[in-house]
């Protein structure tokens, strides 16, 4: 099907009314319940209270604490990993560039990529992780080739030391989707921590899964001002750009203080449960890997 096809049948159904039956995916499928009343921790947050703005607040507290578990210096959080995949390529600037990415990933791994209009070199992955292999990758790497994506399957990360050096060899720039290993480390090193650019996810099946939620870390300073001034709020473009460094023209992809809280609130948690966990088995003389947080 194309893909003017595709976005003529995913288009928007009748308009949904609290409290009755939503029927989902045509007549004949399975109907949902739109409740009046859904109890969650909103309440706490006034719509006067502009701290998510600025980047203050809950939104502060967990990416201080995504940068600690992740031991990267700058985190941004977002309103899922989807748009946090997209905000980073577009602080990449890779916008109608070439870019390699694994055989097996989730749609969303490269749903940004493509809506940038992003040209994909598709390499193998390795039998064994289900990750990126960086020998494939070598393979389709071209001189108008700009970055690699690495996607952390199923827990498993890969082989971030290897995706860093096959970076700085050829002059691409590194970005990883860890929506799937946020926790997993090969020995002491995290999931992905030697990409340019790191994103999470938070929604259902990831950890901590929280419906909705993301984040963008990185430990270049350079890539972190580019993700806030194309998807914050000016209020925050200020804050950490300037004041005369503002983009009106954002696209608002930031994540709701109360996302925000919650997803504090399970770090902890999560950070308890990995604790002692066992690695996998590994090939003498490798390093342990350790599968991400559930």
């Amino acid at each position: 099907m194309a893909t003017a096809e595709v976005l003529t049948h995913i288009g928007p159904g009748a308009p949904l009314s609290a409290g009755r039956p939503v029927p989902i995916g045509g007549a004949g499928r399975a109907t949902q319940r739109v409740p009046h009343h859904m109890p969650t921790i909103a309440h706490r947050y006034t719509p006067g209270d502009g701290r998510h703005l600025v980047g203050g607040g809950p939104i502060a507290s967990l990416e201080e604490h995504l940068c600690e578990a992740v031991g990267m210096r700058h985190a941004v959080s977002v309103a899922n990993g989807t748009l946090g995949l997209m905000g980073a390529a577009m602080a990449m600037d890779l916008t109608d560039r070439e870019v390699v990415v694994p055989a097996l990933a989730h749609a969303a791994s490269v749903a940004g990529l493509l809506h940038l209009g992003a040209r994909l070199r598709v390499a193998d992955v390795d039998p064994d992780t289900l990750t990126l292999d960086v020998a494939a990758a070598r393979c389709v790497v071209t001189k108008t080739t700009a970055a690699v994506l690495a996607v952390d399957m199923f827990g498993t990360p890969s082989n971030t030391a290897s995706v860093r050096a096959l970076a700085d060899e050829c002059g691409l720039l590194y970005l990883a989707d860890a929506a799937q290993a946020l926790g997993a480390t090969t020995g002491s090193t995290h999931a992905s921590s030697a990409a340019d650019a790191v994103v999470l996810s938070f929604t259902t099946g990831e950890a901590p899964h929280l419906g909705e939620g993301g984040a963008i870390l990185t430990n270049r300073r350079d890539i972190y001002e580019r993700v806030v001034w194309h998807t914050q709020h000016p209020y925050r473009q200020r804050r950490d750009l300037g004041l005369h460094l503002v983009n009106p023209f954002a696209i608002n992809m930031r994540m709701h203080q109360a996302t925000a809280d919650l997803a504090t609130r399970e770090l902890s948690g999560m950070q308890k449960r990995t604790t002692g966990r066992s690695p996998l088995p590994t090939p003498a003389g490798s390093q342990s890997t350790r599968v991400a947080m559930s």
